[in-house]
């Protein structure tokens, strides 16, 4: 998958403004090492509290994602259920009929 990325400045916070191939557009704040170093604890409460993952710049390597352990599980549960053709495409009309509200009601025998 090919990705770009363009930064963004808003109240003084840079963001990152990830385009994947789907169009969709995902903003993630961003910070350097340095600046996460100097204040992990925060970075970390502020990641958990927001539920969104940061991003940390390096000048001399490769970037890194910080997310909440709650969010990796989420995203990994995601990966694994969608990894079946079959099994994605049933989710993928599932969520498309819940968002069109054409959900069926059905009432379960006790």
């Amino acid at each position: 998958m090919t990705m770009t990325t363009n930064l963004l400045t808003k109240d003084n916070v840079q963001y990152s403004c990830t385009l994947p191939l789907s169009g969709q557009e995902i903003f993630m704040r961003n910070i350097t090492y340095s600046a996460a170093r100097a204040t992990l604890a925060s970075v970390m409460d502020q990641t958990i509290q927001d539920c969104t993952p940061i991003l940390i710049t390096r000048q001399n390597g490769e970037d890194c994602v910080l997310m909440s352990s709650k969010e990796y599980s989420s995203l990994m549960e995601t990966a694994y259920l969608m990894r079946s053709p079959a099994n994605a495409e049933h989710l993928l009309k599932s969520l498309a009929q819940a968002s069109a509200k054409a959900l069926e009601k059905k009432v379960l025998d006790e």
